[in-house]
């Protein structure tokens, strides 16, 4: 115990922990206790403010952060151990000082407000604030409340500290309250935060610096950067690369370039191996002369380029490379080059070239350049092989699609909804449109104009099946017949995706189908009519003869029963002939006689002859002939022959409808050919009888009323003269007959029988040798031979013939061009090498069946020659004019 002044004197020094005893009155008893308790408070307080201000310094040390207190005038205060590392002071060296070695901190220290002007902010516009009452409102000072702690400060509830937090962590005293700088040290990087210290009343009594070590961030951050640069070059190269492979030489130089100014490089090239693999080209440069860039185009490789890697690095020995060149080294100096970085550019596991950068000054390239480097250099090879698929890809889409627009077939490939994906040239044609148009459409409704699927459409047994199909269709609207085919299209997993649908143009095939069949008939049945033309005109040769003969020598008068008989047998006779020839013509084994023909004038000619019965049938006819018409040679008989059987169709086609009619025929000339287009109002022909009019002996007349030969004759007159008919018809719409023959531009000499002469006197009495194997024949000859006074002598053959040729002579020889036992053909030769003169008096007897072989050696020889069935007339005539010019 201590007296009250001790105690206090002791409380002065800083000893707080005093106690005293004072005794005497109550209150000087009261004011002892109180001052001990006041002393043992003040005792606790110290104790406790000095564990605060070892554990603050404690935090403060403990701070990896550099922290430095600076009173109001800028003086040192305190700083932390890593203050002192940052700062490579101690603090007492600094402590109560302005200056610690860093201008950048010392300036904004001393400085009257921390941030400048132009980051001063306006509490009020910042905070939005509408308290008028507050000194900052709308002022021009920028002042906050840290200048004038006025309004805020009253304002805010709470403890200051709870005050000063909220001002803290207001965005107006971030702007105009803390500062930022940064400096380096000793190869440190440091970032510098300045803020004030604030007293009770919120004012600012000091200014605190919080120094921080970003050398570690910023090199992890600059690192970043450079890994975010390389990952964006190699993004930006793939991309551009990828991105334009079709027009490959500008992207390559563009690439490289970029890669260039990312490593730092000044220039950059991209060669590769030439086929011989000695040599390289270069695709892509950057950084170099013209002349630099020629002179890389005739870089020699000596050796593989596989042996010169580094094994670790992956790169190119540049002295393997370009050691020996020294032409390489003279170009690098001129270009201010030197240091150059090779990566090999691989392709399907072989290098292909290689990617060289070169600098102008002397260093090294670190891992990332090297890494990014090679990089770049792969994505070059991936691209010049894809560019290199991509050329093969493109040639090959090019080679595809000219064929398939090449094919003549129309081609088309549709998807499972009928939609037309694709079609050829010759599809888009076919249809009038184009291959663009056409996409996307449905099929049906470009193809066959209908709003749905055909009902024989294969395409739904294709999907079934996955097998091809065909058949025959027939468009109206387009006038064609097809042979479609329809092919199915497989996916990866084997099942069928589309279709192709080839679509052949058969009309014209199916027409010479049916001219072929059309002539194999005509073929079948001409050998036919061809045999029972034969047999037949020999007995009418004997019926026509003998009648004559009979007529001749009854000299009865021609008005007698017997005369008139003999007439009508021999004009029956001359009838049956003329059928036979109808056939003939028919099998085309009759001979055209032709001449230079008018065909207006025939025309008009069938015309002529059909007006009475057209006028009373009430048929009216149109003609319109072309004047200009040009002639053709051609048998006018059998011209209007067909002309005539034409126009007698059109007039029962009409009369069997029972209503008045019209018959319109035009002739006119178009690509070198006659056209007779005859047409009628008629009935009209039926769909499934339109193919076989043309057919031998078919007919829709009723029986008794038609024969059936009639087209058939026409169509074999028409292809005989080299031309073509075919009509075009519906059912009840009429029926339109065309015909076309050949213009004929130079004359040609008509075609006439021999010994069709016109001479009538008798010749003297010759010894004529019959040589036939027709009995009636022989005995006809001889009669009228012996009635004319000539000797005759009969041979059955050309064996037997010779026989008595070898006996006897003969002033003329008649023979039969076809016999069973050796022909008149080779009759003539034996003759003729045996006697020249004889074999120029030989008289051929013919008939229409013969071959064109035969028929082409006798009018070779110049012979006369007799058809069959002939007249006492002709045979007359023909004998006098042979015997008169042969004597």
């Amino acid at each position: 115990m201590c007296t009250l002044e001790k105690a206090i004197d002791a409380v002065a020094d800083g000893e707080l922990h005093q106690s005293t005893e004072l005794k005497g009155s109550e209150r000087i008893t009261a004011l002892g206790r109180s001052f001990n308790h006041m002393s043992y408070s003040l005792e606790l307080d110290a104790d406790k403010m000095r564990r605060e201000h070892n554990r603050f310094r404690s935090i403060l040390h403990g701070i990896t952060d550099g922290i430095i207190i600076f009173d109001r005038m800028g003086r040192v205060l305190s700083a932390n151990p890593a203050a002192e590392v940052a700062l490579g002071i101690q603090e007492n060296d600094i402590k109560g000082k302005w200056h610690i070695g860093i201008p950048e901190i010392e300036r904004l220290m001393t400085a009257k407000v921390i941030v400048s002007d132009e980051l001063k902010m306006k509490c009020w516009v910042a905070k939005k604030c509408a308290k008028k009452d507050c000194p900052s409102y709308e002022s021009k000072d920028l002042r906050c409340w840290l200048q004038c702690g006025t309004w805020c400060h009253n304002e805010i509830q709470g403890t200051f500290s709870q005050k000063r937090d909220a001002c803290e962590r207001c965005d107006v005293y971030m702007k105009n309250g803390i500062s930022i700088t940064d400096f380096k040290r000793e190869g440190r990087d440091y970032s510098v935060t300045i803020s004030s210290v604030l007293n009770d009343q919120g004012h600012e009594e000091g200014r605190m610096a919080v120094l921080h070590d970003d050398t570690e961030a910023r090199a992890a951050a600059e690192a970043l950067r450079r890994r975010n640069r390389d990952l964006s070059v190699i993004n930006d190269v793939g991309s551009a690369l990828f991105g334009s492979i079709g027009d490959i030489d500008e992207v390559l130089c563009e690439t490289l370039t970029r890669l260039a100014d990312s490593v730092n490089a000044n220039a950059g090239a991209l060669l590769i191996k030439n086929s011989d693999s000695s040599s390289m080209h270069l695709v892509a440069h950057t950084g170099f002369s013209p002349q630099a860039s020629i002179f890389l185009n005739l870089i020699e490789v000596t050796g593989e380029i596989e042996g010169m890697l580094d094994s670790e690095s992956g790169l190119i020995d540049v002295e393997r490379l370009f050691g020996r060149n020294k032409s390489m080294k003279l170009m690098l100096e001129r270009e201010s080059l030197d240091r150059p970085i090779i990566a090999p550019v691989w392709a399907n596991g072989n290098v292909i070239g290689i990617m060289a950068l070169f600098d102008s000054s002397w260093r090294d390239y670190n891992d990332d350049d090297i890494k990014l480097i090679t990089a770049v250099a792969a994505q070059f090879g991936v691209t010049l092989r894809n560019q290199h698929l991509f050329e093969s890809i493109t040639k090959a889409k090019k080679a595809w699609e000219t064929t398939f627009d090449s094919m003549t077939d129309a081609v088309s490939v549709h998807d499972a909804d009928h939609k037309i994906v694709r079609v050829n040239r010759a599809m888009a044609e076919l249809l009038g449109s184009t291959k663009e148009d056409l996409a996307g459409k449905k099929c049906y409704e470009v193809i066959h104009k209908l709003d749905s699927p055909i009902r024989q459409c294969p395409s739904r047994e294709v999907f079934r099946s996955g097998k091809s199909v065909s058949l025959e269709i027939e468009e109206q609207h387009l006038d064609k017949e097809f042979r479609l085919s329809v092919n199915p299209i497989f996916n990866s997993e084997g099942e069928v995706a589309g279709l192709v649908h080839v679509m052949r143009d058969i009309t014209e095939r199916k027409q010479l189908r049916h001219q072929l069949l059309q002539s194999e008939k005509m073929a079948a049945i001409g050998q036919l009519v061809s045999g029972v033309a034969h047999e037949l005109n020999n007995p009418l040769t004997g019926v026509i003869g003998y009648s004559q003969m009979m007529m001749q020598r009854s000299g009865k008068d021609d008005n007698s029963q017997e005369a008139k008989d003999l007439k009508i047998i021999l004009s029956e006779a001359q009838r049956a002939s003329r059928i036979v020839q109808n056939l003939l013509s028919f099998a085309r084994k009759y001979q055209p006689q032709k001449n230079f023909v008018d065909i207006n004038e025939a025309l008009r000619t069938v015309m002529d002859l059909r007006a009475y019965e057209l006028n009373v049938s009430n048929i009216k006819v149109e003609a319109d002939f072309d004047p200009d018409l040009p002639r053709t040679m051609a048998d006018l008989h059998q011209i209007e022959q067909v002309l005539l059987n034409v126009l007698n169709n059109a007039e029962q086609s009409i009369a069997s409808t029972g209503r008045p009619g019209v018959i319109r025929i035009t002739s006119q000339e178009s690509k070198g050919l006659i056209n007779i287009i005859i047409s009628d109002n008629g009935e009209g022909i039926a769909v499934e009888d339109i193919n076989r009019i043309f057919d031998p002996f078919f007919t829709t007349k009723e029986v008794g009323k038609g024969t059936g030969l009639g087209l058939s004759i026409c169509y074999g007159i028409i292809e005989e003269h080299g031309g073509e008919i075919r009509v075009e018809s519906k059912k009840g719409n009429g029926a339109t007959f065309i015909i076309e023959l050949p213009v004929t531009e130079s004359s040609t000499t008509n075609v006439e029988q021999s010994g069709r002469g016109a001479g009538s006197n008798e010749g003297s009495r010759r010894r004529v040798l019959l040589v036939d194997d027709e009995p009636a024949i022989i005995e006809l000859l001889t009669d009228i031979l012996t009635m004319d006074g000539h000797g005759v002598d009969v041979a059955r053959n050309s064996r037997i013939a010779m026989l008595k040729l070898s006996s006897f002579s003969y002033d003329n020889i008649i023979t039969e061009t076809n016999m069973q036992h050796g022909d008149g053909r080779d009759l003539h030769k034996r003759i003729r090498d045996i006697d020249p003169s004889l074999a120029a008096n030989v008289i051929f007897i013919t008939d229409d069946s013969i071959g064109s072989d035969t028929r082409e050696y006798v009018n070779k020889t110049g012979n006369a020659f007799l058809e069959k069935p002939f007249n006492l007339h002709d045979l007359r005539e023909l004998l006098n004019k042979v015997m008169n010019k042969n004597g």
